[in-house]
């Protein structure tokens, strides 16, 4: 057998015959599609093609030689000693932009080129790499007001945007696992959730929001951007959200005034029997939330145009509604509470039927949210009835982007979820059922009944997170702090949650499983007010308004038996309510503003 023919490409080199293409009497070897430079020409759909035509390219997105067309960009893929190397790559994802040391403009492949690059840096305000020439240096990390062309294309919500996201999310984002975010992943069960963050300044890019299916978004009521998660679940949903954070530190910044954090939690079942179970629960728990976050939470006090998280309408709807709940008066009973959050409507109108609730009367077309009212809740159970998304938001909490207190939070409520889904027969049918339970009583017992290990450090940290923001809250409360600051309140830190080993062992140890009603466990009394002391509170823009004073001091005092009524004072001018040994109430105006507080709290069953 004679050897085969060799032949010598227009490179020079020199290779076998049949593993080459005769163009105009010049040779060029066939290389691998999916190996750069591998060749002189690419076969493709059974027909070579000459790299040199321009023709064919590689295309860096999916690391394979193809046809050139209209879907990819032409941009920078690498950078070799200070060099930047064009090539193509799809144009289905944003990309971020280069600006070279000469002001040329081009599309970016991969910013990691640039990851140790001492010549070109990132302006985080735009996402965009510049030259170091090209920019001051205090340029370059100064985190701005978002673009207003930018934030007025943003819709208002993900409606109809979420699949897309979803798929990024699913395609793009493969974590590696802290050990305790799979070890405590179970507490979440079957629930699915999400998370919105509010900002009031900085710009994530596409390429970052497509990695964590990120959605940005407006809203009317910030400064800034609105970044929504995708529908996430389990462990590769907190560790996102994990991950999430660190970028919204680094890129964003939140005001605590206007800002706020909310949690959806999905797959949650959409029946007349939960919905009343949930917001029997709702009312019975909604104190001790709200003493977890600042006075403006619950009363609001006119710090923005409208409460974002009033308590559940406890008094129009629970003295409506049967103590007990069954099969026989079921439709009346949900009929109450559906009356009150439809804004009127009739449940018999929609045959007393939740399938055939497909928007909120309000809202019919879904794009008018703002105009629902009864959504302004704590507890958001409008998407869940009305919205038919099975989900319930949690509105509560104040912005912040600690990891240490949101997963918490996620924990928190999802815990009282599933409680109600497994109880909800008793704590409709059981008038007294609830009685039993405060909110660390509901956590405790759910957190038993999932079966993870080291269940006492969770219940630790569940329990140091409810107690460290109760206390903290009063505090800033007792300073005249309604609006409250986010950041002086301590997150626990009993779990390390990016990392692989747990820390620090809390104070408060639960040698002891769980025990069934009677319990043990009981809440911590708020701390009596010092005569020595002095509180200041900024009541609203109503002067003399009886009500606002005597809901402060019931949400600050516990024990009145502790206060001198001589010692306080209310200034009808400013709005002040005030409490100090030096003051006397020689005033009759302020007697008058006085006594009837003083009534009604001598009557309150402390």
């Amino acid at each position: 057998m004679s050897a085969e023919k060799k032949v010598i490409t227009i490179k020079g080199e020199e290779v076998p015959i049949s593993q080459c293409r005769k163009f105009n009497k010049l040779y060029y070897k066939i290389g691998d599609i999916n190996i750069q430079n591998s060749g002189d020409c690419y076969l493709i759909n059974d027909k070579c093609y000459r790299e040199e035509t321009g023709l064919v390219v590689y295309n860096y997105s999916i690391n394979q030689y193809v046809l050139l067309d209209n879907s990819m960009f032409k941009g920078i893929v690498d950078i070799i000693e200070d060099k930047l190397i064009i090539g193509y790559f799809n144009r289905n994802i944003k990309y971020s932009k280069i600006i070279d040391k000469d002001n040329n403009s081009f599309y970016l492949f991969n910013p990691e080129i640039f990851k140790n690059n001492k010549e070109y840096r990132e302006q985080l305000s735009s996402g965009d790499f510049y030259h170091i020439s090209r920019l001051p240096s205090n340029k370059f990390n100064t985190i701005m007001f978002p673009h207003k062309d930018y934030k007025y294309s943003l819709p208002y919500d993900s409606k109809g945007i979420t699949e897309y996201n979803l798929k990024n999310y699913n395609e793009n984002y493969n974590p590696e696992i802290s050990k305790s975010i799979k070890n405590y992943a179970p507490l979440l069960e079957n629930l699915s959730f999400g998370l919105e963050f509010e900002t009031t300044k900085g710009f994530i890019p596409n390429r970052i929001l497509n990695q964590y299916g990120l959605i940005p978004l407006r809203d009317g009521s910030i400064s800034g951007i609105e970044y929504v998660t995708v529908p996430m679940i389990g462990e590769k949903g907190l560790q996102c959200t994990a991950d999430i954070l660190k970028v919204l530190k680094e890129r964003t910044e939140y005001n605590d005034d206007t800002c706020s954090l909310h949690l959806h939690l999905g797959n949650i079942p959409r029946t007349k029997e939960f919905i009343l179970a949930f917001f029997k629960v709702g009312m019975k728990i909604q104190d001790e939330m709200f003493q977890m976050f600042p006075l403006y939470k619950k009363y609001n006090y006119h710090i923005k145009n409208k409460n974002y998280s009033a308590p559940l309408p406890t008094f129009e709807i629970l003295s409506q509604l049967d103590p007990v709940i069954d099969s026989r008066n079921i439709d009346e009973n949900f009929g109450v509470l559906y009356k009150y959050l439809s804004m009127g409507q009739d449940f018999k109108s929609v045959g007393n039927n939740l399938e055939n609730v497909l928007s909120h009367p309000a809202d019919p077309n879904g794009n008018q949210k703002w105009n629902v009212r009864p959504r302004y809740f704590l507890f958001n159970m409008i998407p869940l009835i009305f919205g038919n998304k099975q989900t319930i938001e949690f509105r509560i909490h104040t912005p912040t982007y600690d990891v240490n207190k949101i997963l918490p939070f996620i924990f928190m409520n999802a815990l009282i979820v599933n409680f109600t889904i497994k109880n909800q027969e008793r704590i409709l049918k059981n008038k007294s059922f609830l009685n039993n339970y405060d909110l660390f009583n509901i956590l405790s017992y759910q957190i038993d009944s999932c079966g993870i290990s080291n269940t006492s450090s969770f219940r630790d940290l569940i329990y140091d997170y409810i107690e460290r923001r109760k206390g903290n809250c009063e505090r800033q409360i007792l300073k005249g702090n309604i609006l409250g600051t986010e950041s002086e309140i301590p997150a626990p830190t009993h779990i390390n949650w990016l990392n692989t080993q747990e820390i620090k062992k809390n104070p408060y140890s639960f040698k002891d499983s769980f025990i069934e009603p009677p319990l043990q466990y009981k809440p911590r009394k708020s701390p009596i007010i010092s005569k020595s002391k002095s509180v200041v509170k900024k009541v609203n823009d109503n002067p003399g308004n009886v009500d606002e004073l005597l809901h402060i001091l019931k949400d600050s005092i516990y024990n009145t038996n502790n206060i001198n009524f001589n010692n306080i004072t209310y200034n009808s001018s400013t709005g002040f309510l005030g409490y100090s040994d030096a003051i006397s109430l020689d005033n009759p105006v302020i007697i008058d503003k006085v006594e009837p507080i003083k009534q009604e709290l001598n009557d309150l069953p402390y």
